[in-house]
């Protein structure tokens, strides 16, 4: 047998091979955990589960073979490491995407505590400061818990069986383990352990290769972007369907009805988003990956972008400024919202567009002047808007790390109270493309905004990193369908079923719906249809700046009669 390497393919060449009119079949080395059911484990020296199935079909439809090495969880990672595999399906996380690439996710999880005795009354992972926890070596929640050092003695075993032994045999007080697979083992086994507290830590599952391949991961993204839009993820997803729920016979008490609904409603729109997802977020990754290793946020600065953020620190900060694009109210026919947009005319080289400025000051954590400015102003609007008698709401971007400084509230507080604003008036939108890293903290202070009237809505809904977990783990007021899914939905049935789930999830969940960048009346007549509540776009209104947004509220008033020259597309909503 001889292998060769070829690109970014492990080619196996069997003895017959050479010979002609044989083809030669690339294959591609996926690892795994050798004790992961139901999603990846060996029995009889073959390995089974819905990972290594869908590994199957994503090789197959790449035009290579799959071959599976499963081993103890920290052998697996040290062969990714090594390059004695290809592959490798791992939780995500920012740490973890500093020495790998990563697939689109292919699994939603979490993670739980387990225990036989629970000595300490546990509720959480903050209260197991005392005691000692087993977690599998080199797996997420040992990267975690050692990153927040908030357990007594951190009990190292291979995998998760082992360490459930651990709990059950005395060895560890608690296991911090995957909630399914742990869940599935104490199930088949009959030992005496339970799961304590809420699940917590939701997460990506998704396919991992080394940084030095991006071959690899190309083809990769490709090979999973065919298996889902053949609908084949589909159908390995229903032949497991039973085995990953088989869990939920034994639910604990703190699993509410609440809970399920929001479980059962992701799964129903996963499968009409993630084709979507992985065509666009497929994309981008590509063209980083093109440029890597200068990108993904860790490249130094060009000396245009050091010039950017010098001459906004000297001057820059009092050049920006909001213009405000309308939203039309799909069953009104009224303009009930408006986005501030920021911009920035450059003294010397005029308008400087946004998305060249503020990723620089997101990395150089300067962007909080730019909140701080664009809340002000949008809440400067309302107060106007209210006093000529035309109150609607202003939305605000927020980056996620805005969302995790305590100051956030304060800084709201004190905005409305200086200009005498309407907190329901203001909405502040949570920007996937900064990924939530700290669900509690952001959970926390959007709970602080909404008590105080302010309403809360997550933006781009379907292009930033784990879109599903956002979702369900923080609440929202409204959700806004990226315009990637809405430009396309009159021609695609795919973006039609995409922006169709978004809308259905949202309303059961209480949430109203924006969709951005609806390019046509057809695509707005469709939006209607399907209940959405707003759109934002070019079709209803240019960004507007100075007096003309309440001009052009005013004039679209249906108070005012026959109001004149209003956009076609809101003169067809009301007709």
């Amino acid at each position: 047998m001889l292998f060769r390497l070829c690109g970014f393919w492990i080619v196996l060449l069997a003895a017959l091979s050479s010979s002609p009119g044989v083809a030669r079949t690339p294959v591609v080395v996926f690892g795994g955990d050798m004790n992961y059911p139901p999603f990846e484990w060996e029995e009889d020296g073959e390995a089974k589960g819905f990972l290594v199935d869908l590994e199957k079909a994503v090789a197959r439809n790449g035009g290579a073979r799959s071959m599976h090495k499963l081993a103890p969880w920290p052998d697996t990672v040290a062969a990714l490491r090594s390059g004695a595999v290809d592959v490798v399906p791992m939780f995500r996380s920012k740490e973890r995407e500093e020495d790998f690439w990563f697939s689109e996710p292919v699994i939603f999880a979490q993670h739980a505590i387990f225990t036989a005795r629970d000595p300490g009354r546990v509720t959480g992972r903050a209260e197991l400061g005392a005691w000692r926890v087993a977690v599998e070596h080199s797996s997420f929640a040992h990267d975690q818990l050692t990153a927040e050092g908030a357990v007594g003695e951190l009990v190292l075993v291979g995998n998760t069986e082992k360490a459930l032994d651990a709990v059950a045999e005395g060895r560890a007080d608690y296991a911090v383990l995957a909630e399914d697979s742990a869940a599935r083992l104490v199930a088949q086994s009959g030992q005496a352990i339970r799961r304590v507290g809420a699940p917590f830590w939701p997460r990506d599952y998704a396919f991992a290769v080394r940084k030095d391949r991006p071959r690899m991961i190309a083809w990769l993204d490709r090979s999973l972007g065919e298996t889902i839009s053949s609908g084949e993820f589909q159908r390995i997803q229903a032949d497991w369907q039973p085995a990953l729920d088989s869990k939920q016979a034994a639910a604990p008490s703190w699993l509410s009805s609440s809970w399920k609904v929001v479980l059962a409603l992701i799964l129903s729109v996963a499968t009409g988003l993630l084709f979507l997802l992985w065509s666009a977020r497929a994309s981008l990754s590509r063209e980083r990956r093109e440029r890597a290793p200068t990108d993904r946020g860790t490249a130094s600065p060009t000396k245009q972008d050091t010039r950017l953020l010098r001459d906004f620190a000297a001057f820059g900060k009092d050049e920006i400024y909001a213009v405000f694009q309308p939203q039309l109210d799909l069953r009104s026919g009224e303009i009930a919202g408006a986005e501030a947009l920021v911009r920035w005319d450059h003294r010397a080289e005029g308008p400087v567009a946004p998305d060249r400025f503020i990723p620089q000051l997101e990395r150089a954590g300067m962007v909080g002047e730019v909140t701080s400015r664009m809340i002000a102003q949008a809440v400067e609007q309302s107060v106007r808007f209210r006093e000529e008698g035309y109150p609607i709401r202003f939305s605000v971007n927020v980056s996620a790390k805005d969302f995790s400084d305590r100051d956030l509230a304060e800084l709201v507080a004190m905005h409305l109270a200086q200009l005498g604003g309407c907190p329901e008036d203001l909405v502040l939108e949570l920007t996937e493309s900064g990924a939530v890293t700290d669900p509690r903290t952001v959970r926390a202070m959007i709970a602080r905004l909404k008590a105080t009237g302010v309403r809360v809505a997550i933006d781009d809904y379907g292009t930033g990193f784990a879109s599903l977990a956002s979702f369900t783990e923080l609440s929202f007021d409204e959700l806004k369908i990226d315009r990637l899914f809405v430009e396309k939905m009159v021609s695609s049935a795919g973006h039609r079923e995409a922006v169709a789930s978004a809308i259905n999830m949202a309303r059961r969940m209480k949430m109203e719906v924006v969709a951005e960048g609806a390019p046509d009346l057809a695509t707005i007549q469709l939006l209607k249809r399907m209940r959405c509540d707003r759109v934002q776009s070019y079709a209803v209104s240019l960004p507007l700046s100075g007096d003309d947004p309440l001009a052009f509220v005013r004039n679209c008033a249906t108070r005012h009669g026959a109001a004149t020259e209003i956009p076609t597309s809101i003169a067809a909503i009301r007709g």
